[in-house]
């Protein structure tokens, strides 16, 4: 099994020659789950994306930041251009693994309450974070405000170590058991929805409802 260092500086360098990044260069990676609804980020959003990445510009030398929205099919809007330096569509776990590896900082974008248990992906991306030794963050943009009070140097720089104390487990993984994490992680969110719009069209169907046009 190759170590986790080497994997982790392989995915640097794919990225980097990706996006043309400078060694100095920081990679700070916002990851948003765009599967259920194809929009992602709303228009709304905007402005608490842009305090963000205001806000950790303070934090990082020359940062580069990558706006990753998870996705199954094309985005129906791109409402971030002109406060990120990259919008990436993946689609696969593969690539997801591999951008985890390459990032110097993670902050998890959600639209419901930090606590709302509602995003499987992303907590399965925050487990595989701590497990990289990559410093994440959960941003809920519904209070940006109070989820940038808990933005401290430390929380954005340093990944937390006390899972890894607790639970040896969590202390290393390797890339390919990371990615079957993502991977069965994908597939129950993708089966929850197709079981949830299964049971909406059989809904409508039992009280005679049709859709418009």
């Amino acid at each position: 099994m190759m170590n986790l260092d080497i994997q982790q500086a392989w995915c640097r360098h794919w990225v980097r020659e990706r996006l043309d990044i400078q060694p100095s260069g920081s990679l700070v990676l916002l990851i948003v789950d765009a599967k259920n609804n194809g929009t992602g980020l709303t228009r709304k959003h905007r402005q608490a994306v842009s305090k963000l990445t205001t806000e950790l510009r303070w934090h990082f030398s020359h940062p580069v930041f990558v706006l990753l929205s998870i996705v199954d099919g094309p985005l129906k809007n791109d409402s971030m251009s002109g406060i990120i330096d990259e919008h990436i569509h993946v689609e696969n776990s593969t690539d997801l693994c591999g951008w985890v590896g390459a990032a110097n900082s993670l902050l998890l974008l959600s639209s419901h309450a930090v606590s709302d248990p509602a995003v499987p992906i992303l907590d399965t991306l925050s487990k595989i974070a701590t497990a990289f030794r990559k410093p994440c963050n959960r941003v809920g943009l519904e209070d940006p405000s109070d989820s940038l009070a808990r933005l401290d140097w430390e929380r954005l720089h340093q990944a937390p170590s006390e899972a890894c104390i607790t639970d040896p487990r969590n202390a290393s993984i390797d890339f390919v058991s990371a990615t079957r994490m993502l991977e069965e992680s994908l597939n129950a969110a993708k089966m929850h929805s197709e079981t949830a719009e299964t049971t909406a069209t059989e809904s409508g169907r039992r009280y005679g409802l049709r859709q418009a046009g």
